[in-house]
């Protein structure tokens, strides 16, 4: 959820905690997303992520990022902000990601929300691509 992201967020600044911002990691070559919908999985600050190949949207969005003219990745953590249980890929609906503790469904594209419980889309991450390789360098 967002408040308790916020009221972590509100008790770091308390107690004088301040988050530590991750350092860039190295996740996956281009040349493993050969078609759309490649996806890598990974853990990036020990929770559950994805980088996955997709569609170029209908419109801008900082969710996707343009790798060329016909290349486009997405990549999200797949802790559901509802009760930060694991989001998982299900290969019978490759479209979706499905958080089966309370039935939230997120579009795999992207990590939006669909439907169910939580109520905000899984947290995109910032990537960025250099000689080939796909970095993650924080959360978005």
């Amino acid at each position: 959820m967002r408040r308790r992201r916020v009221l972590k967020a509100m008790f770091g600044a308390a107690v004088g905690l301040s988050p530590v911002p991750a350092a860039p990691q190295p996740v996956a070559h281009l040349e493993q997303f050969p078609d759309l919908w490649s996806r890598i999985e990974f853990e990036f600050q020990s929770k559950p992520a994805t980088v996955i190949r997709v569609p170029k949207p209908s419109q801008k969005t900082s969710r996707v990022r343009e790798v060329s003219a016909d290349f486009f990745l997405s990549g999200y953590l797949r802790e559901c902000p509802h009760n930060g249980c694991e989001a998982r890929h299900v290969d019978a609906d490759p479209d979706r990601v499905f958080c089966f503790c309370h039935g939230s469904r997120f579009w795999a594209k992207d990590g939006s929300l669909e439907a169910g419980i939580a109520n905000e889309d899984l947290q995109a991450l910032r990537l960025e691509v250099a000689q080939g390789w796909v970095w993650v360098l924080g959360l978005g």
